[in-house]
């Protein structure tokens, strides 16, 4: 019980090069001394102690040997375990993309993997992937016979939040069986509360296989052992077999130092090595020979050689050196990365070290390191705008062109959540399919406005493992253009729809007219010498009548053409409304005689308003014939000029037949008519022409009408006499 407590002591210490080296001297000089006092009562022979003597001292290098190599794998786990602390987070996942262990990073949740080295794949013969997505596949793999052990571990891990080393077998899918040590710590955030479980899986078939050869030969060393003090007890001639058996003890020994694949070494703080494996010679390529004589700081990189010499001396006090980094010369003139594991032994002024040759891990992290600046040079140098945000929605990367688009600079996006940065975007398309592209992990393509800046954006959304990447285009300029030429299109569908109408209503129109004085103009050729100065005066009048006609309609179509095509032109003037208005009342009269009755009143002060006379003319005159044209004879139009302050109103009142109300919407369209116009002639053009008018002075115009009643249009426009001025 007692021994049992020690080792639990041993094992559960938090171990040093010092403290390592302190058991060794505890136990060498305990088995020095206990072993010699077993020796001495058990043999009273002196001569065949003496010949005892190196048995016993092999059998103390192969037992310490053992119990160093276990503390040893103690304290890399220890260093393993402080390497996954937070605050080395990123260099260390460098570090584990190259080891031959599986480094493993899980959450508090062990439903949850945040991290998986590459070697999984190899060890466990599964993908990275698969575990990600089903994070207790790993169980799969244990051994049937380990399996129950393997998921206490686990449970016992979870609760305690405590370090744990277990050893178990895995399956591969070959049916192979490996070995595996699994070796967990906490990670501590700086508060000290833990928030995250790391471990290293380690391979260990090799080692249990030496393990067991190790056993198998202690074990027949021990019955040797027990075996030759017996026979040597009865006959000193097996004292020859004995002394093989020691040297054979001893080689085997050295093989574990000769055979390790790590750069394994024995070096003076004279400046020289005083042994070395062979897998210096194939590493640097330089004999043993040609290593021992040299002073080993001359093999140093140039650049490195004042951080050797620093380390050095670091050593010459006691202190143990982990993973310190240097280049060593070859033979052929090139270097090789190394990574160092020192400790001393200061009586012996001896430096115990073993190098890692971490040369292709370098040159992947310089490629890498490259490979990541021409991807940022890239998305500098490209017109998109680019960044990419993590799980939280937080930015980790933006471009120049991003922090144009954006109005803001790196500095102030940076590690901030997008929502936060422009809350005025939660709710919006944006934040729907960012969202969307992230749940169904899909790329998205999309066009959105973006109102506090009046802005429009083509996206480009793609989801990853570390987030959302996005790229985004101000199209602001092309939707514009867009609208401009949709305009132009629409506006030269109408042309066309209005040039169709014109040749129809033209040609419409034309044909009754022409057909009138054709007939009058025959009647006048082949009767008109028959007929009285009356009759011959009323078919004349007849001509004149529907020339008039005709010609208004040629006027109407070509001012409406005008109109459309934006080249009438707006010349205002000061004009004398009053005076105006009461001139043409009294032409219109004269043209229409007795039929129908006009009267005309004026309200208010507005004798001058600035206003263009020619387009007041062309809206006046056609409401007034309209309100004629649809009147019953000796009916009255009442035509009103109201003024105000800062603006002139024309009312126009019939007792006609009125407007229905479903055509009252469309009234102002060209070619539009009311239904119930019947065969009164007409084309369609005059309100569409008066609209144009009122809309070139900035106006209104509103109609109130009943059928059978009568109808009201009122035309406002702005009197613009400080604009005169």
């Amino acid at each position: 019980m007692a021994s049992t407590s020690v080792v639990r002591m041993i094992f559960s210490r938090r171990l040093t090069p010092f403290y390592i080296a302190a058991i060794y001297l505890l136990l060498g000089g305990l088995w020095i001394f206990f072993s010699d006092k077993l020796l001495a009562c058990l043999v009273k022979n002196s001569e065949i102690l003496g010949q005892l003597q190196p048995y016993k001292n092999g059998f103390y290098l192969i037992l310490t040997a053992g119990l160093l190599y276990a503390l040893s794998n103690r304290l890399l786990a220890f260093q393993l375990s402080e390497s996954a602390s937070p605050a080395s987070e990123g260099k260390f996942r460098q570090l584990t993309e190259n080891i031959r262990e599986v480094f493993w990073l899980l959450s508090l949740n062990p439903t949850e993997v945040i991290y998986v080295s590459p070697t999984y794949e190899s060890v466990w013969g599964r993908t990275c992937e698969s575990l990600y997505k089903q994070p207790m596949s790993w169980l799969e793999a244990v051994h049937p016979d380990d399996r129950e052990q393997v998921l206490a571990a686990v449970e016992r891990r979870y609760r305690s939040q405590g370090d744990s080393d277990q050893e178990y077998r895995i399956v591969q899918p070959d049916g192979s069986i490996r070995w595996i040590r699994d070796r967990a710590f906490p990670v501590c955030e700086q508060a000290g509360q833990v928030n995250r479980i790391a471990g290293v899986a380690e391979d260990i078939t090799n080692r249990k296989h030496l393990e067991a050869g190790l056993r198998k030969l202690n074990e027949e060393l021990d019955n040797r052992v027990q075996k030759q003090t017996t026979e040597l007890q009865q006959a000193t001639e097996q004292l020859g077999v004995e002394i093989s058996e020691r040297q054979r003890a001893e080689k085997e020994r050295d093989q574990f130092f000769m055979l390790s694949l790590d750069m394994s070494c024995i070096a003076g703080f004279d400046g020289y090595f005083k042994q070395l494996n062979p897998t210096w010679e194939k590493k640097l390529g330089f004999t043993q020979e040609e290593l021992l004589a040299l002073p080993y700081l001359e093999l140093i990189h140039p650049e490195d050689h004042t951080a050797t010499v620093s380390v050095v001396q670091q050593l010459n006090t006691g202190s143990d050196i982990v993973s310190f980094e240097n280049r060593y010369r070859c033979k052929d003139g090139s270097y090789k990365w190394l990574s160092w594991n020192c400790t001393t032994i200061l009586n012996q002024q001896s430096i115990y070290a073993v190098a890692q040759d971490i040369t292709e891990r370098k040159q992947a992290e310089a490629s890498l390191k490259e490979s990541n600046q021409q991807i940022v040079n890239i998305l500098e140098s490209i017109t998109d705008a680019f960044l990419t945000v993590d799980h939280q929605w937080r930015y980790t990367y933006l471009n120049q062109q991003a922090e144009k688009l954006l109005q803001k600079t790196r500095e102030e996006l940076l590690g901030r959540r997008i929502w936060d940065v422009f809350p005025e975007a939660v709710g919006t398309i944006f934040f729907e399919k960012y969202h969307e592209a992230v749940a169904k992990q899909v790329s998205i393509e999309f066009e959105g406005f973006y109102s506090p800046w009046n802005c429009w954006y083509e996206i480009h959304a793609y989801p990853s493992k570390d987030g959302l990447a996005i790229y985004f285009t101000d199209i602001t300029q092309r939707k514009q253009t867009q609208a401009e030429l949709l305009k132009a299109l629409e506006k030269e569908r109408e042309l066309n729809e209005l040039k169709s109408s014109i040749v129809t209503v033209v040609s419409h129109e034309y044909r009754t007219p022409l057909t009138t004085i054709l007939s009058s103009a025959e009647l006048l050729e082949h009767y008109g010498n028959k007929w009285t100065e009356e009759k011959q005066l009323l078919h004349l009048r007849r001509i004149q009548s529907t020339v008039h006609h005709l010609t208004q309609l040629v006027s109407d179509v070509l001012f409406l053409d005008k109109t459309e095509a934006g080249k009438l032109e707006f010349n205002p003037t000061l004009l004398e409304v009053v005076t105006f208005c009461g001139e043409l009342v009294e032409e219109i009269q004269l043209t229409v005689g007795n039929k129908h009755k006009l009267v005309f009143v004026s309200q208010g002060e507005c004798r001058l308003a600035y206003l263009d006379e020619k387009l007041l003319r062309q809206i006046l005159t056609n409401l007034l014939s309209n309100a004629i044209k649809y009147s019953p004879e000796s009916g009255t139009v009442d035509f009103a000029l109201l003024c105000e302050p800062d603006k002139v109103l024309f009312r126009i009142q019939d007792e006609g037949i009125g407007i229905p109300k479903d055509d009252q919407q469309r009234l102002f369209e060209s070619f539009q008519r009311a239904s119930n116009v019947g065969t009164i002639p007409g084309t369609g053009l005059g309100l569409a022409i008066v609209k144009k008018c009122v809309g070139l002075h900035n106006g209104q115009i509103t109609v109130e009408s009943e059928v059978g009643v009568g109808t009201t249009f009122v035309v406002t426009l702005p009197l613009n006499i400080q604009k005169a001025g």
